[in-house]
């Protein structure tokens, strides 16, 4: 087991390299389940239902970064995300999503930084080259 350290961590929004920005990208899948319990049983029982994922991520503010973030708010884009970072053998996450919030929140005490919110629409794919 190779373990890797997250600062190489790569991620291209609409084709757009936000890794130099960027100091947090979280990416936590999910699957539903519907519950089949009837009467007279002792225990809860559930069936799978649909997969689900979503997208963020964090960092430092830059007007750049706001004119692409902007840009794709409210709309459909394709998300590359390396947690390797790039490299032969890596692994790769690719996906459609709906860009569906982008916060450039400033502060007197700090850095202006950034947030910013997906959806994931359809399957993402897992390669390793």
């Amino acid at each position: 087991m190779a373990f890797v350290h997250g600062k190489s961590v790569f991620v291209s929004v609409n084709a757009h390299d936000v890794s130099p920005y960027t100091n947090k990208a979280d990416f936590p899948r999910a699957a539903d389940t519907a519950e089949t319990s009837t009467f007279g049983t002792s225990d809860k029982t559930y069936i799978p239902g649909l997969k689900g994922a979503t997208f963020s991520i964090e960092g430092l503010w830059d007007s750049t970064l706001d004119g692409w973030l902007d840009a794709v708010l409210g709309t459909e884009i394709q998300i590359i995300y390396k947690p390797q970072g790039v490299g032969a053998g890596n692994v790769t996450y690719t996906f459609q999503a709906i860009c569906t919030s982008y916060n450039p929140p400033g502060s007197i005490g700090d850095a202006v930084k950034y947030s910013a919110a997906f959806i994931v629409t359809g399957i993402p794919v897992r390669t390793t080259p």
